[in-house]
């Protein structure tokens, strides 16, 4: 039922049913950053500037700042100090695990630049650093499964709070791997200027707070779009508060960027080629992709929806169905000075009581959109502020 409706929503998407839009539904804006200024925007020019000052209380000052400097220099390592470094030789065999024994708090794993391979899940469960410049991380056992009761290649545990994961290359022997690095109760993980190739997902965050995602590439397993397998996501947040999203870029994703939990932000991220580029959502109740599945045995168990997020200068471009989609009681999310292109439905959509998924899901209620004049707009949604843009006529495109 999942697979058939996920297909359906594909071929809306891409042509076999059209949907319509006039320009004078346009609702006039003020808009403070011109659309030529977000494009343009570059990790230079930093991001403390372009934030309201409400939005700026949600991430702490410190993180804010580390990612500034970071954005003006990738070497950068904060403040702290740095621990005693421990070196991992190329060309490893599940040597990591008892590096992580053997390392005191704070100190620094490095994997040499070559190739490292690991079996199953490798748990970080003290505070230390994990850094790979030119490291390639290759694993094997850690599959995608049709139930989704899924392993990691990389376990995050409470008690690996302020750790950082950094610089390294994320593949895998299997055709389709499982979850690449799962957050876990977590408080303030960077993980910053990695790569991850062909994963059913790449990063979870679980119930984690104060998290710093910066930097990543996600190129996300696309089996999706042939029905091979029937879900691959970027990068998704369940629960959890005052996480930083900056400066990714995620393609080939059934679900690009998932934001969830609350008091987030969502800064200058690149989504493409994706069937929804963003969403602000719920994870469904029992697992990250559906009731019933786990990850290493933890069931998520959802909370919330997405609520008070700051959605700003992203780009989301081609992808299949639309550019951001707000839906499952999704509330008080500001999207604000974001680009879009070439998305095959809208470029934003508002969702209402639906069974979009094949399941229900709630009104969104309270956001507000700030789009440019060319971006098109459905709005299903309650209380929403809409400014700019190109409204979707309800008489030719109705809602559910």
């Amino acid at each position: 039922m999942k697979t058939r409706h996920l297909f359906c929503l594909l071929l809306l998407s891409t042509g076999m049913i059209y949907t319509s839009c006039t320009r004078d539904q346009v609702i006039s804006a003020d808009q403070p950053i011109s659309e030529a200024e977000a494009i343009q925007w570059k990790p230079a020019d930093g991001i403390a500037r372009f934030i309201p000052q409400e939005y700026k209380d949600n991430i702490l000052a410190e993180d804010l700042a580390f990612a500034e400097r970071l954005l003006l220099n990738p070497k950068e390592e904060g403040l702290a100090a740095r621990g005693q470094e421990i070196h991992i030789a190329a060309g490893s065999s599940n040597a990591l695990a008892a590096a992580i024994a053997s390392a005191g708090h704070g100190d620094v794993i490095v994997l040499d630049p070559g190739d490292h391979f690991e079996t199953g899940t490798v748990y970080i469960d003290k505070t230390i650093s994990l850094m790979g410049y030119g490291a390639n991380y290759i694993s094997s056992g850690v599959v995608y499964a049709s139930d989704f009761n899924v392993k990691s290649a990389l376990h995050v545990t409470a008690k690996g709070c302020i750790s950082t994961i950094r610089g390294i290359t994320f593949k895998s022997t299997e055709t389709h791997p499982g979850v690449c690095i799962f957050l876990e109760n977590t408080k303030s993980i960077k993980v910053l200027y990695n790569t991850f190739e062909n994963w059913n997902l790449a990063i979870m965050s679980a119930a984690s707070d104060f998290g710093t995602i910066l930097g990543n590439k996600i190129i996300a397993d696309p089996s999706w779009s042939t029905g091979e397998i029937l879900e691959a996501d970027g990068m998704l947040f369940s629960d959890g508060k005052h996480n930083q999203v900056t400066n990714n870029e995620v393609s080939q994703a059934l679900l690009g960027i998932f934001a969830g939990g609350s008091q987030g932000m969502d800064f200058g991220n690149y989504t493409h080629d994706c069937f929804i580029g963003q969403i602000f959502c719920r994870v469904p109740a029992g697992g990250y992709m559906h009731g019933g599945s786990t990850i290493d045995g933890i069931d998520i168990d959802t909370k919330t929806s997405a609520a008070r997020w700051l959605a700003a200068f992203n780009k989301s471009e081609n992808n299949a169905f639309t550019g951001y989609l707000i839906i499952d009681g999704a509330h008080d999310n500001n999207l604000q000075n974001n680009s879009t292109k070439t998305n095959g439905a809208y470029d934003y959509y508002a969702v209402g009581d639906s069974h979009l998924f094949g399941f229900f899901t709630p009104k969104a209620f309270n956001n507000t959109i700030n789009a440019y004049g060319y971006q098109t707009v459905k709005n299903c949604a309650v209380n929403t502020i809409i400014r700019g843009g190109i409204l979707i006529d309800p008489a030719l495109d109705p809602c559910e």
